[in-house]
């Protein structure tokens, strides 16, 4: 075999060789991709469930606040209700400890005249 033959088949197998390992490297890489897309295919669809709860539970939390927001206000509302019946109250017992007053008094005048 001539230095030029030998030359020709190292350059063909080379070229074989690198060939052969291209199309090798391209199904092991597409293989590997294919996995890599169904992970990311489970994700995505898991992310779209986790964004639906997530959703749900804002949803929850913000009807609390509102549940929460109208017990605070009805609470309000009898708290200042009482407030206002112990205020009349109060202001009834002055009125009742003033006429009690009077009361003593006109008696003891009179008592210190019919004495």
């Amino acid at each position: 075999m001539s230095d030029m033959d030998r030359l020709r088949q190292v350059i063909e197998t080379n070229f074989r060789l690198n060939a052969l390992q291209t199309r090798e490297l391209s199904a092991q890489v597409k293989g590997e991709l294919s996995e890599v897309n169904g992970g990311l295919t489970e994700m995505s669809v898991s992310l779209r469930a986790l964004g639906a709860k997530v959703e749900g539970l804002g949803a929850k939390v913000e009807g609390l606040g509102q549940t929460f927001k109208s017990s605070m206000h009805q609470q309000l509302d009898r708290d200042q209700e009482t407030l206002t019946a112990l205020r009349e109250i109060l202001d009834n017992s002055v009125d009742l400890h003033k006429t009690a007053a009077d009361h003593e008094r006109r008696i003891r005048k009179l008592e210190d005249r019919a004495s």
